[in-house]
């Protein structure tokens, strides 16, 4: 669904957790997932964006750049924000505590 940014939002922050498998680890861990977004002429469905990380992210086998990858692409593609900062913080992997972040965006 597309929703009009008809209040001039200009920044949105979602968070969400998952839970993935990592293949190098060969454990299960916590995605805690936060995107920052500066939106353009719309904002996000966020029921979607949940359907989007069950769907996608969570239960999946995914390093953590992986899934703040995969989240990332979808929000840029679907919404084509202005800027976007999507970041992954894992604390119970089987290597100490490490936040991924990606970054980008700048559309018309």
């Amino acid at each position: 669904m597309n929703i009009e940014n008809k209040q001039g939002i200009t920044r949105i922050e979602y968070a969400i957790k998952a839970h993935n498998f990592c293949p190098i680890g060969q454990d299960w861990y916590t995605s805690e997932l936060k995107a920052v977004i500066e939106p353009n002429k719309q904002i996000p469905d966020y029921i979607e964006l949940d359907n989007f990380v069950r769907n996608h992210i969570d239960k999946k086998e995914l390093i953590i750049e992986d899934a703040a990858s995969v989240l990332f692409n979808h929000i840029q593609m679907q919404y084509k924000p202005k800027y976007l900062v999507v970041t992954n913080a894992v604390n119970d992997a089987k290597h100490s505590a490490v936040t991924v972040a990606k970054e980008g965006g700048c559309y018309e």
